[in-house]
């Protein structure tokens, strides 16, 4: 992506003369607004002596001192993108100088027209001001060369950059974004000389390309009985990302008018575990087998010094999260089979993680540390405009750091960095529940030097990154890293240029975002409950999150194979303690009572039933 363009020209088109008095404001042309005050200088006057009064002033700047004195009026005639600048997230600049010198202020944003009503030397100060402010106006190029694969339209889908999503990111980080001629790059036009609001417009475009990029996914469904189902509008939704917050969203669940009073009855006194007959094993070993493909198998590195950079395993956690399952709709959306909805590759899905009724469990169970604790997490993206390419870039992982607090001074540190190198969802949907779940897998290599890396280090020191006090978090657009060769994707060209060699990779990666987190832990049954509030701004949303782990966190060696049979185990451990931690969060068998509650998470699982059938869409 080129510069910031730094000239600094006046913007300003055309400029009317003061002009003493005050007339409605029509959005006029500056000329026809010219004609007009030159006809109704003074009554007194002809036209030619009201004329040759004006000229006279214009020339030598003489006004009579009764008339400077005097409310007028004063047109500027702006560029669109500069006056669109000035009235979207921007405003306060204009508000900020109509109290500043009491001033009237007036726009047309049809004519690209503002209008200054004051006296004379305010009218004068307030287009000072306002050329030194549109002096500020810069842009920054948005290449889409690179990035066409992805721009494509998807068979039954929308393209990745419509109008609408891309004026909507626009209005959020207080930017006119355009297209340029040749159709080739986005000019993204913000006022300087902070480059903030032109780094989140770009990396919300890049967030929005990347949704044509989705992660693995899977989505089934699991009930205790045959149900009768339908997408049932959920709006509005709290929690959800800017990208998912202009749509309308629906759950797949019981409809309220076909529930007969059997199905009521089996929804509210359901065994609480899950059901691991035939059917339930055969769901349990498709979402597990799904989720195992992603721990991939990795050569281990020839250490070339006594200081290790990064480690030699891999990591590899599997969470379970308690939330909605939601899918891109309509209203009035009729009750469609179970076939439909997950063949649907035209409807959006997402996930919305504020999960309902937690309080009276999380009352229930001891914390393992008595105060909330604070971390932010950062997330980094190998950029696509490198001389690797999109191809290229695709190969390198994601990047991922954890930023901790001292418990006194509140200043931050690198808890960790880690290389995402694999990453897979796969959302079950329970229609008689009141929340459904996901199941993440995630693999990953810790960096070792990241507390002595001089790219890393002066990375987090350009951050602002202390939550005390009123500023904005965030951090610098680019990072250079080394990554180790047998960490790309395999089979890309670039891992096969480089696996020979085994030496590491220089590439730039452009920061993804941030979001803050107050967290809080349990111990339950060898796993970890997390309760998380996040806070991820504009952008990210304000949600909460209830996250189920085991515990510890599985190390994986490199030879996953031989590791298969104790990741199911884990896995169906954690499946089953997540299906009923959402089974008692809507059982009204409980009640709000703690000592229930906590009898019911602790329990052992029951014995498998046969009389009773899972439906589990594949």
């Amino acid at each position: 992506m080129a510069n910031a363009q730094n000239q600094k020209t006046s913007n300003i088109l055309q400029k009317s003369t003061w002009t003493p008095g005050e007339t409605p404001f029509e959005g006029f042309r500056i000329g026809d607004i010219e004609r007009k005050r030159i006809l109704n200088t003074s009554p007194n006057l002809s036209r030619k002596e009201a004329l040759a009064d004006r000229v006279f002033g214009e020339c030598w700047d003489l006004y009579v001192q009764a008339e400077t004195d005097e409310t007028g009026e004063l047109e500027l005639l702006l560029r669109p993108q500069d006056l669109s600048l000035l009235v979207g997230k921007n405003r306060g600049t204009l508000n900020n100088f109509a109290e500043k010198y009491n001033a009237k202020i007036d726009l047309s944003r049809r004519k690209n027209l503002l209008r200054f009503t004051a006296d004379q030397v305010t009218c004068f100060r307030l287009t000072k001001d306002l050329e030194a402010v549109l002096g500020n106006i810069r842009h920054v190029d948005f290449d889409l060369s690179p990035l066409q694969p992805l721009l494509r339209k998807k068979p039954g889908g929308r393209r990745p950059l419509e109008k609408e999503s891309v004026k909507w990111i626009a209005e959020i980080t207080g930017t006119e974004i355009h297209e340029s001629d040749d159709g080739q790059r986005l000019l993204i036009y913000y006022i300087g000389p902070s480059t903030n609001f032109a780094d989140d417009a770009r990396r919300l475009l890049l967030s929005l390309i990347g949704r044509a990029n989705a992660l693995p996914l899977m989505l089934r469904q699991y009930s205790i009985s045959p149900v009768s189902a339908a997408l049932c509008p959920m709006n509005p939704i709290e929690g959800l990302s800017w990208i998912d917050q202009r749509q309308q969203w629906s759950r797949w669940r019981c409809a309220s008018s076909k529930l007969t009073v059997e199905n009521s009855s089996v929804a509210k006194k359901a065994n609480i575990g899950f059901e691991m007959n035939t059917e339930g094993k055969a769901l349990l070993d498709q979402v597990g087998g799904f989720l195992r493909r992603g721990m991939v198998d990795m050569t281990k590195a020839t250490a070339r010094s006594d200081i290790p950079t990064w480690l030699e395993h891999t990591q590899h956690r599997t969470d379970a999260v308690i939330g909605h399952v939601l899918h891109s709709t309509a209203d009035g959306i009729p009750i469609q089979a179970l076939e439909d909805v997950q063949n649907n590759k035209s409807t959006g899905r997402t996930f919305a993680t504020n999960a309902p009724g937690v309080l009276p469990v999380l009352n229930a169970l001891p914390p393992i540390f008595n105060e909330p604790k604070q971390a932010i997490h950062l997330r980094m993206t190998p950029s696509p405009w490198t001389s690797f390419g999109l191809g290229g870039a695709a190969a390198f992982p994601q990047i991922e750091m954890r930023i901790v607090f001292d418990a006194e001074t509140q200043m931050p540190s690198l808890r960790m960095l880690n290389a995402v190198t694999d990453e897979r969802v796969s959302d079950l949907m329970l229609p008689q529940n009141m929340a459904d779940l996901r199941f993440i897998s995630r693999t990953s290599l810790g960096y070792a030097a990241a507390q002595v890396d001089s790219n890393v280090t002066a990375y987090l020191a350009n951050a602002s990154l202390k939550v005390t006090g009123k500023g904005r978090l965030g951090a610098p657009p680019t990072l250079q890293m080394r990554i180790p060769s047998r960490i790309l994707r395999k089979g890309s060209q670039v891992a096969k240029a480089f696996s020979e060699g085994g030496e590491d990779v220089e590439m730039e990666y452009l920061f993804a975002g941030l979001d803050f987190r107050e967290y809080i832990q349990y111990d339950l049954a060898d796993h970890i409950m997390t309760y998380t509030k996040i806070e991820g701004g504009i952008t990210g949303g304000r949600r909460s999150e209830l996250l189920l782990h085991k515990t510890p966190s599985k190390e994986i060696s490199d030879n996953t194979n031989d590791d298969s049979t104790g990741f199911d185990q884990d896995f169906a451990q954690l499946f089953q303690l997540a299906y009923k931690v959402v089974s008692v969060l809507d059982n009204r068998e409980f009640g709000r009572s703690p000592n229930s509650i906590r009898r019911a998470l602790l329990s052992p699982m029951r014995p498998a039933s046969t009389d009773k059938g899972a439906q589990n869409g594949v």
